[in-house]
């Protein structure tokens, strides 16, 4: 019967199945089965495991309620069923609910640490995923669950018992340590099918306390193990809901225990949130109360509670550590150090980091230890040493694991460094050691001498006691072992150690010092220290005595010693620097003749200085015929002589004569060979008259093998090797004697030394041998010897008395030898030129060019003698004049000096210059003529081609070859001609093709051909000739103009005397009606000065023209025999002459011509006897051409036409205004205002001051420049002119006084003297004589002028201290008194004007007045003031109207800028405005200097100072245009009115001047503008030796003489330069190692280039030219130079041309747009503005004004310039009309957040910083892809706020970035950051691989680079080897290279030629990424696609698609509003 209890029971399950199931309404309904379907779903995902469960069971246990001592939960397992019991209190209501349903739990609302360790979610539930029934019985609660009849609240189908049975065999006993309450869990196992049927175990856990903390001992079983619980309380704690105000939590760290002597072997543990979650690589348990992923198996990473307890994991372990240090685990503790390395997760990863910086930064280890060992002490233990040794009480597996502190193993070296530092501190204590512990150190010491690295630590330790009881280390000294027994004796003078015997005979320490370098007391060891000293550097001889130095080398002979082949002993190899002969004590050691044997034998002695080295003899005939033995110099007596003095006799000294014997060979003995010639290897030359000793001593680096090498022939090689060379003694001899005896000592032993140089038996010698004789040959011929013109290497001289007129002056390269006359054809063979020949000459020529001074006779006897050799030579001497500066011109000077000077050139640059060498050599034409032509000789070629003329030729042809011979003999000699033509007369036959008449024959053909000889034919060179004797004479049937071209060959074969013009004569005869001609005679009147001009004789009185019907003209032949008349022909005009009236009769075709005909010009040029080179000028004369023109042109040819400098104003008006301003000016001072300017001033310049033009007029002439009308302003003016002025009329001042008239005053202006010749004009010398003062007016009062004139006279005008006026009142009787004149009927001339007393006629002076201020330095209503000038206001500018500047001239820069600043009323007025335009840098706005106007100053920068004191001429105003003075800036209306101007002020420019010059006090700019002019002349000529080469391959005729010049068009000059270096070779420009590359760096780095103004006034300019350093050059010509430049850095991947390739960007876009702008095609705005942003400005927004005037839309309203608005409205109002324009996507292709983005909305660019191309650009270069597809764009900008409305689709939001970027020195962790995240995520379906996507998704799937590169364009490659570059330098990085180990180093340089490799085939995928995509960053997506973005990308940031856009953007939610984006980026 059931309790009232279990009723309850009962009715609660009911209850809840009805509320569940819907009183069983849910079976079988679709609810059931779509509950049942997630609850499946659910179960599946839950757990890893389907054992879960146990811990979650374990965990529930846990968290119940116990009344008992012991809680306790146990497991009982038998097939299909599983018992959990636990003696807890029992389950309640509130359970039993929670247990029925899903996310209740009873734990819900946990407030503190350790108030249960469950969490709320399925827990206890888990049970359901192993189970098909559950039954449940706790206290009156008995139920089930069972899923066969119910499956609805099920939440799985069963379990894995086989999983279940191995859980529960291997269940962890950790778990209790963590557990609150369960203290024992027991465990049974039935398994009947099994061998062991029933398994048990229990778990319990055992506590006691010890100290602070707690041992836990777990028993599982039989095993025990302890662990010490170490707590750590977390406080201030991160919110967290499932943690709600907890003001702390612990953290616990468990320690397994371990046993001190032995290494435990524990495993990795788990950490805990009180049941295990996993294994993190922690060698100690971690219990925290992590919160877990929904499935409990790993620890949520991301929240701020899991990341707080980390960091206190760090805390709590290091707060152990101090614990630890205090107790038993002070030296076991290290082995519960983390590592990084066993760590499973990324996520304690922090955590183990903190740990192990912190304990390295931290003192928690022991020190005093030691690593090599005797009994237990380190050998290096000491007080400077023991505080570094970690101690020795640590285990060694502990010890092991302090390495991640910092602990570093003790090394061989440390030992070596710390035995160093011991001995250097203690080394008496060192030295005092037992000699067993000497004896063991050594033994160590030894075993690390295997490494050289140590040896060297060890050869510096004093570690080796001497017999003197010292100590020494054994590096740099000589220490022998003891001697013991030994009787040797070490020579004097050198210094030996001897080790301590008693160490000595220790064997470990013996063998250190054997090891250290000590050697045995032998004779062979005493050798080599003999051998080490004499090769010692620092070894000196003269510290030795001679009885010491000669010891030295007797004990080397007793020691019977052989020396190596590299021997350096200074006994005998430098015995010449101590002695001048070999001392006689050397000869006198030993008596014994094997000693000299020795010498010789050893020390490479030999009786003459040896020749080759090593002393290879040439091998015998091979032939088997008997020949007879070579013979060989005998043996002679070795001789050492005193030397003689200067004056002694030859006997002198003979009793010091020794001389030995010694025979090299019995059978030879040469002829005339004296002993005393050599003296054994030491032989010395004594010469006179200070000339130089001569002796040869053995070399340093003989090898020279004591027998000698027989080389066999080995004819198969085609190539030999090297092996012999010359000797050093040689070598000295040349290098140190004189060329005179080394040369006669060579001739004197030919004989010896020719075997190695020629002779027969070369034939049958090996290749090696064949090849070192030639080399050795060519060494000899290097040699250095004393010629006539100084040292010069032996091949480039020749023999003296060859050519006696060359031999005096020393101007020949003769070498100094004793005898000329004696035979030296030996010499030939080194190059020595001994005959007179071709070669000979072409030398002598060379060495003379070397001479900047060359006798210039000398120069030309030598190109008589070549000329007299070329047939023959013509291919060696056109190379040597080709390619040498042999040819010595005048022609190379300056093109604006007279003076040219001499000097040397080559015949290149003449040809290329122009340069006619014929008239400089008369002598030698033919030879120039002959090097001109590109075949050489152009006559002998020419000749050919005539002499083959046949019938079959047309007339064409034979023209053709006549004029190319007729050009080849221009400046021939006739002698000479006559020697080049003679083939032609040999071979008798017609050459010259001859018409009879019209006949039928047609134009082109002729007769026949006739010799030159047949004299029945005559030349027509005229074409009125032509048709005059056509039919009636025999005639050349070639046209007139060849006739012409032929004149030279006629002249050469005398046939000039056949030339019709010579021998007719002619007669003109006017028919028809002839009549005056009035027209053409006043033409002729008009231009009468400039007619007569040109005559040589100006009788020319009056000309008349008449016209006549027809002008016949008929001409007559007297022949020998008969009169010819020809046949009458048409003609133009004729003459006549009546005394000195000339009459002109005209046809009527000549005078209506509208120019004169040239029969015209050439028959008054024959008239008059005008000059040929005039022809031009009088056709000028007579045409109907303006008088400027023609009198300028007249001008230009030096003839001046007098009286024409009143029609010639242009170039008055600028000082004629200057003038009329300066005049304005004063009357404002003394006049006051009374004058009104405005009113007054009433010429036309008064516009050029801003004032309105004047219109009315004086009558029918102009009006003055000033009219007084205003009474006040006359009242004035007659005070003022009374002061000041002057007359020569009577009463003139009185008139002034009693009369108010009107005053019309004009000025006269001249920048001279008050002396120098002015003008006026005919309108105002009118209006002087209408306004004269009559006679009477001054005297009566009844009648006064009521008009007078006024003459202002302003000289010096372009002076501000010495300008001075002169006013002249009623100036026409000036005119009387001779002081004013007119000159030639043209010029009004002005004397020195002085008035003239009307009483008695004298002259006087102009009375003393108050002196007039000059008005440069004046202000205002202040006469005589003397203060400061005033500062110049600017007036305001009529609509288009603008300024100039007239800039005065000054004599030098330092003089002050003075000018004159002129309104111009508009660009297209009629107003003659012609000016230039000056584009410079501003710079720093500092205006510290002045420019002096007559209105006032203008401050100016240094900047414009500098540029306008360059550009200022000496004598003449320049005007220019220049921004900062023509542009009122500080008015912003006129700003910006003037900026829509600025495009047609440069283009209507003269030209504008680009003033790069800035600071470059080295002169540096002037090198580069000549480096680029040269690499545009180089260019020119490579074209044109293309066009050559061209044609010499198309052609196969002779090139006619044009085509033999460069044939530059006038425009295409290039200007004179230097040649180009000799360095450039073949190259375009310079190397890049030349030195002028850094300075055409730094030229193209200046400000000029990065100015945003500079691009508008550079592409607007028509004429552009640059003025850089002294250099003014075109544009255009510097463009082609710099693209040459751009283009060969390109090619290029040197880091100075890549750096040149940047700097040279600005200015190739700069000419790009010029050139545009050339064809009339403009860009838009914004394709501007990315185009140009590299661009700056001071003022932000003139980046947009600044382009207006070169964009196609620069006329929108909305652009126009405003500098009133704020820059924010500026933008904005210019990206809406971006907008209107459909250029929205444009413009989000270039936005993004920036520094600016606070200012300006985020889809406006910013414009103000440079960017690399787009990605939408890069896209190009990359697989067509477009991310919109083919929708078009949706933009709207919003009418109420900045915002923009796009249309498009959100994509994706960014879920992980990179740390790294793509910026270069990120590199390798950027791309290892990619391959993990690749590897690491879960990426959506794509086509590529992921190894694909690793390279191409970096670089935006670019395909090739923008630029390419040495490395291939195949970027996967590319990447390959970029990666395995960083990887390489990664490795290398910090590491040796090996120091002296050859294998070190030899791998070293593997290495680094391995990452030269690399980095070229790297180098298109570095270059992609340092394009567009530098500095982005890598990022996944939630949906698992990869991309690149902007470094600001951030996660949470989303990724979408615009419509009409090509690549994804990312956008960034604002800050302001959560609806809203920010316009981030492309992706």
């Amino acid at each position: 019967m059931e309790s009232r209890g279990q009723r309850q029971a009962r009715c609660h399950i009911e209850n809840i199945a009805r509320a569940l199931t819907l009183d069983g309404a849910m079976h079988g309904s679709r609810i059931e089965a779509l509950i049942t379907s997630c609850l499946e779903i659910l179960s599946t995902q839950l757990y890893a495991k389907s054992t879960h469960f146990l811990l979650e069971v374990v965990q529930n246990a846990d968290d119940n309620e116990y009344d008992c001592d012991k809680p306790t939960l146990s497991f009982t397992y038998k097939p299909g069923s599983l018992r959990v019991d636990c003696n807890e209190i029992g389950f309640t209501e509130a359970n039993v609910e929670a247990l029925c349903a899903i996310n209740r739990s009873t734990k819900s609302g946990k407030t503190r640490h350790g108030e249960h360790i469950g969490e709320k979610g399925i827990g206890f539930k888990s049970v359901f995923k192993a189970a098909d029934v559950v039954w449940i019985s706790s206290r009156d609660y008995s139920f089930k669950f069972d899923r066969t009849k119910s499956p609805l609240g099920m939440l799985s189908k069963g379990w894995d018992e086989n999983t279940l049975v191995q859980d529960l065999l291997c269940f962890d006993a950790n778990l209790l340590i963590f557990l609150r309450h369960i203290e024992q869990i027991a465990l049974h196992v039935l398994r009947p099918d099994q061998e062991q049927q029933s398994w048990e175990k229990t778990l319990r856990k055992t506590e006691e306390p010890q100290g602070d903390e707690r041992i836990v001992t777990l028993h599982d079983g039989a095993n025990m193990v302890g662990y010490m619980i170490r707590s750590h309380v977390v406080r201030d704690l991160p919110p967290e809901q499932k943690r709600p105000n907890w003001p702390e939590t612990r953290v616990l760290l468990a320690f397994p225990a371990v046993d001190a002597g032995q290494e435990p072997q524990l495993p990795l543990q788990n950490v805990y949130a009180f049941l295990p979650i996993r294994n993190y690589g922690f060698k100690f348990l971690l219990q925290g109360d992590f919160l877990l992923t929904a499935s409990r198996e790993d620890i949520e990473g991301t929240l701020a509670w899991n990341i707080t307890l980390r960091q206190a994991v760090a805390e709590a372990f290091l707060t152990s550590v101090h614990y630890f240090n205090k107790g038993e685990l002070k030296y076991i503790w290290p082995y519960y150090l983390p590592s990084s390395s066993t760590a499973a997760c990324t996520f304690f990863q922090p955590a183990v980091e903190t740990i192990l910086m912190r304990l390295r930064e931290t003192d928690v280890l022991e020190s005093c230890a030691g690593i090599i060992y005797q009994s237990g002490i380190p050998f290096t233990l000491g007080r400077h040493t023991e505080a570094r040794y970690l101690s020795l009480k640590y285990p060694q597996w502990a010890a092991e694991a302090t390495s991640s502190i910092g602990v570093s193993e003790f090394s061989p070296q440390d030992f070596l460094q710390d035995l160093a530092s011991l001995i250097a501190d203690d080394s008496g204590a060192f030295q005092a050691k037992p000699a067993a512990w000497h004896s063991q150190l050594a033994a160590a010491l030894v075993k690390l001498g295997t490494d050289s690295a140590f040896t060297e630590l060890m050869l510096d330790m004093p570690l080796i006691p001497l017999q003197d009881g010292s100590w020494t280390s054994a590096i740099g000294q000589c220490i022998f072992f003891s001697k013991a027994e030994s009787t040797l004796e070490v020579p004097g003078g050198i210094e030996v150690l001897v080790v301590d015997a008693t160490s000595d005979s220790d064997p470990n320490r013996h063998k250190l010092y054997a090891f250290l370098g000590a050697k045995a007391w032998e004779a062979s060891e005493i050798c080599r220290l003999v051998l080490r000293v004499h090769a010692s550097t620092d070894f000196k001889p003269e510290s030795l005595t001679t009885s010491q130095l000669v010891s030295h080398a007797v004990f080397l002979w007793k020691a019977s010693w052989q020396p190596p082949k590299e021997t350096d002993i200074w006994i005998f190899a430098r015995l010449h620097d101590e002695f001048d002969v070999i001392h006689c004590d050397y000869l006198a050691a030993a008596q014994n003749g094997d000693w000299v044997e020795w010498l010789v034998r050893n020390l490479g002695l030999s009786r003459v200085p040896r020749m080759v080295t090593p002393q290879v003899e040439p091998a015998p005939q091979p032939a088997p015929r008997m020949v007879a033995p070579q013979l060989e110099p005998a043996p002679q007596p070795l001789v050492v002589q005193k030397v003689r003095s200067e004056g002694e006799p030859d006997n002198a000294g003979d009793s010091n004569l020794r001389t030995y014997g010694h025979k090299l060979h019995e059978d030879y003995q040469p002829k005339d060979y004296q002993p005393e010639d050599y003296q054994m290897e030491l032989m010395f030359l004594e010469q006179k008259k200070r000339k130089k000793r001569l002796w040869m001593a053995r070399q340093e680096s003989d090898k020279t093998p004591s027998t000698p090498i027989q080389v066999a022939p080995l004819r198969e090689q085609k190539d030999g090797k090297i092996i012999f060379d010359l000797s050093k003694e040689f070598s000295f001899m040349f290098h140190e004697c004189n060329t005179s005896d080394v040369l006669e000592l060579l001739k004197e032993n030919w004989q010896l030394y020719s075997r190695w140089i020629d002779g027969a038996h070369m034939k049958w010698q090996s290749p090696d041998f064949l090849t070192s004789s030639a080399k050795l040959k060519k060494t000899l011929g290097s040699c250095i010897v004393q010629t006539a013109r100084g040292p010069l290497p032996l091949c480039e001289t020749v023999l003296p008395k060859i050519d006696s007129e060359l031999d005096e002056g020393g101007c020949i390269p003769a070498v100094d030898i004793s005898d000329p006359s004696h035979d030296w054809r030996l010499l030939a063979h080194f190059g020595v030129i001994i005959n007179a020949n071709v070669h000979f000459h072409l030398r002598c020529l060379t060495a003379m060019a070397k001479d900047p001074n060359a006798d210039v006779d000398k120069v030309a006897y030598l190109y008589e003698n070549i000329q007299s050799v070329y047939r023959g030579n013509e291919k060696h001497i056109s190379n040597a004049f080709h390619s040498n500066d042999i040819v010595l011109t005048k022609g190379l000077g300056r093109p604006n000096t007279s003076v040219k000077r001499l000097q040397w050139t080559n015949m290149g640059v003449c040809v290329a210059m122009g340069i006619d060498l014929k008239p400089q050599y008369l002598n030698s034409s033919y030879l120039f003529r002959c090097l001109a032509s590109p075949g050489g000789d152009p006559v002998a070629a020419k000749v050919a081609a005539v002499s083959r003329i046949t019938s079959s030729n047309g007339l064409e042809e034979i023209s053709r070859a006549l004029c190319n011979l007729s050009a080849a003999l221009k400046d021939v000699s006739a002698s000479k001609a006559a020697q080049l033509l003679r083939p032609l007369q040999d071979v008798q036959k017609g050459i010259f093709p001859v018409t009879h008449g019209p006949g039928t024959r047609r134009y082109g053909e002729f007769d026949e051909l006739m010799e030159a000889e047949n004299s029945s034919w005559y030349i027509a060179d005229q074409s009125n000739l032509r048709d005059s004797f056509l039919g009636v004479l025999p005639l050349l049937a070639l046209p007139v103009e060849d006739v012409v071209s032929i004149r030279e060959l006629l002249k050469a074969l005398r046939l000039d005397d056949r030339v019709l013009s010579k021998l007719a004569e002619k007669g003109t005869q006017a028919r028809g009606q002839v009549s005056n001609h009035r027209p053409y005679t006043a033409l002729l009147q008009e231009r009468a000065p400039f007619i007569k001009a040109p005559m040589a004789l100006h009788q020319l009185e009056e000309m008349r023209a008449s016209v006549a019907t027809k002008i016949a003209v008929t001409f007559t032949l007297d022949l020998p025999t008969k009169k010819v008349e020809g046949n009458p022909v048409s003609g133009g005009a004729m003459m006549t002459k009546n005394g000195r009236l000339v009459g002109l009769v005209l046809s009527e075709g000549c005078a209506a011509a509208d120019t004169p005909s040239y029969a015209l010009v050439k028959l008054m040029a024959d008239t008059f006897h005008v000059a040929e080179k005039h022809f031009s000028l009088l056709h000028m004369a007579l045409s109907d051409m303006s008088v400027e023109s023609t009198f300028s042109t007249f001008t230009q040819h030096g003839i001046f036409v007098k009286g024409l400098d009143l029609v010639l104003g242009k170039s008055k008006v600028p000082v004629h205004y200057l003038g009329a301003h300066m005049l304005s000016k004063l009357f404002e001072v003394h006049l006051g205002g009374a004058y009104d300017p405005e009113r007054d001033w009433t010429s036309l310049l008064r516009v050029r001051s801003g004032y309105n033009p004047h219109i009315e007029s004086f009558g029918d002439l102009p009006s003055a420049d000033f009219t007084l009308r205003d009474s006040g302003a006359r009242e004035n003016m007659a005070r003022f002119l009374i002061e000041h002025g002057r007359s020569n009329t009577p009463g003139w001042e009185n008139h002034l006084r009693a009369n108010s008239a009107v005053y019309h005053i004009d000025v006269a202006v001249t920048s001279g003297s008050k002396h120098s010749r002015f003008t006026i004009s005919s309108n105002t010398l009118e209006r002087m004589r209408k306004l004269r003062i009559r006679e009477g007016y001054a005297t009566r009062a009844s009648k006064y002028a009521s008009d007078i004139s006024v003459l202002v006279r302003i000289s010096d005008a372009y002076s501000d201290s010495q300008a001075s006026f002169g006013i002249f009142v009623d100036p026409w009787p000036l005119f009387a008194a001779g002081e004013l004149m007119l000159s030639d009927g043209w010029v009004l001339q002005g004397q020195s004007l002085e008035t003239v007393d009307s009483r008695d006629g004298r002259r006087k002076r102009s009375k003393k007045s108050t002196p007039l201020l000059v008005p440069w330095a004046s202000q205002p209503n202040t006469p005589g003031s003397s203060s400061d000038k005033q500062v110049y206001s600017y007036k305001p500018l009529g609509q288009g109207a603008i300024r100039l500047l007239h800039l005065l001239p000054g004599e030098n820069k330092d003089q002050d800028l003075q000018g004159v600043m002129v309104h111009v009323l508009s660009l297209d007025s009629s107003d003659d405005h012609h000016y230039q335009a000056l584009s410079y840098v501003w710079g720093a706005d500092t205006r510290t200097e002045e420019l002096l106007t007559p209105d006032g100053i203008i401050r100016i920068t240094p900047s414009l100072s500098a540029a306008l004191r360059h550009l200022r001429q000496r004598t003449t105003p320049l005007v220019l245009w220049v921004d900062a003075l023509c542009i009122n800036q500080s008015d912003s209306t006129e700003k910006a009115q003037q900026i829509r101007l600025l495009p047609g002020i440069f283009q209507d420019a003269d030209f504008t001047y680009a003033f790069w010059t800035g600071a470059d006090p080295e002169g540096h700019s002037d090198a580069v503008m000549e480096m680029l002019t040269q690499v545009r002349a180089q260019a020119r000529r490579q074209e044109r030796q293309a066009e050559r080469e061209l044609r010499s391959g198309s052609e196969s005729g002779d090139s006619s003489s044009e085509d033999e010049s460069w044939d530059l068009d006038e425009d295409e000059q290039v200007p004179q330069v230097h040649s180009i270096p000799s360095s450039w070779g073949n190259r375009s420009m310079p190397m890049p190692e030349d030195p002028v590359w850094p300075h055409v760096e730094a030229l193209f780095s200046r400000p000029w280039f990065q100015r945003a103004w500079i691009l508008q006034e550079t592409v607007a300019s028509a004429d552009l030219r640059v003025v850089c350093g002294n250099s003014l050059v075109n544009w255009d010509e510097h463009q082609v130079a710099v693209e040459i430049v751009h283009r060969e850095a390109q090619d290029s991947e040197h880091e100075m041309m890549v750096r040149i390739r940047t700097k040279l960007e600005p200015f190739m876009a700069l000419s790009t747009q010029r050139e545009w702008e050339g064809r009339q095609c403009r860009w838009a705005l914004i394709t501007l503005l990315e185009q140009f942003r590299h661009l700056e400005s001071k003022v932000r927004r003139d980046r947009f004004f600044a382009l207006l005037g070169l964009s196609s839309d620069g006329n929108e309203p909305e652009f126009e310039p405003d500098y009133v608005s704020p820059l924010e409205d500026v933008v904005l109002r210019f990206a809406k009309v971006f907008l209107r324009q459909g250029r929205g996507m444009q413009l989000l292709y270039r936005a993004g957040l920036s520094t600016q983005s606070h200012r300006f909305p985020s889809w406006i660019p910013d414009w103000t910083r440079p960017m690399p191309e787009s990605l939408h650009e890069s896209d190009r270069r990359a697989t067509a892809f477009n991310a919109c597809g083919a929708q078009d764009p949706q933009i709207q900008g919003s009418v109420d706020t900045n915002e923009l409305v796009v249309g498009g689709y959100a994509v994706d939001v960014v879920a992980r970035v990179s740390s790294a970027s793509s910026t270069e020195g990120e590199w390798k962790n950027y791309l290892d950051e990619v391959d993990a995240m690749i590897d690491k995520a879960a990426l959506a379906v794509v086509s590529e691989e992921r190894a694909d996507l690793k390279w191409m998704v970096p670089i935006a799937g670019v395909e090739y680079p923008k630029f390419s590169t040495l490395g291939s364009l195949d970027l996967k490659p590319s990447y390959e080897a970029l990666r395995e570059l960083l990887e390489m330098e990664a490795n290398s990085s910090g590491g040796s290279t090996g120091g002296d180990d050859p294998l070190a180093v030899y791998k070293a340089g593997l290495g680094q030629m391995a990452a030269g490799s690399l980095r070229k085939q790297s180098a298109s995928y570095a270059s992609v990424l340092k394009e567009t995509v530098a500095g982005w960053r890598f990022f996944v997506t939630q949906n698992g696609y990869v991309g690149v973005g902007p470094g600001l990308v951030k996660v949470g940031d989303g990724v979408a698609i615009m419509k009409g856009g090509q690549v994804p953007f990312v956008l960034s939610c604002s800050s302001a509003s959560a609806s809203r984006v920010i316009f981030a980026w492309v992706c």
